[in-house]
């Protein structure tokens, strides 16, 4: 009976754990994180490239904080108020690896933004963020060809 009772437990834990939203993932204030986490990390890669790189890095930075705001718009309606923003900490990697970071971090949001598309209010919003981050990573895969070229 007792091992009865802890495989039920176990059971139950396994399922909390699989049904909390991870950090980083679909809930909307760790999107608004990882919106400002990149555009951060953008605007200090435009501060170590020059030229058209860093036009290119400070529009990115510049998207991204707005598709930050509209995120926060999207949980001021639904909640009435915003989640207190966590500090962003500077990032320190090499540029070729905060380069990959960021593709890869782009490319999870573009799928995000893709699986909200049939949401009935902010489906259309979603849809059009899920098209900027496909452009976000046509620009970073630009610059990474661009960079390692020089």
């Amino acid at each position: 009976m007792k091992d009865l009772e802890t495989r039920v437990w176990q059971r139950v834990q396994q399922v909390k754990e699989e049904s909390a939203t991870p950090p980083g993932t679909d809930s909307l204030p760790a999107l608004i994180m990882e919106q400002l986490q990149l555009s951060n990390v953008y605007l200090q890669l435009s501060r170590q490239t020059g030229g058209q790189n860093s036009t290119a890095f400070i529009r990115l930075a510049r998207e991204s904080r707005m598709q930050a705001v509209c995120l926060k718009g999207i949980v001021t309606l639904m909640n009435g108020h915003l989640p207190a923003p966590a500090p962003t900490p500077a990032q320190t990697s090499p540029q070729d690896a905060l380069l990959r970071r960021c593709y890869g971090k782009e490319l999870r949001l573009q799928k995000t933004y893709e699986s909200r598309r049939s949401d009935p209010e902010y489906g259309p919003v979603f849809d059009r963020m899920a098209g900027r981050s496909r452009d976000h990573c046509c620009t970073l895969l630009e610059l990474i060809g661009t960079l390692k070229s020089s």
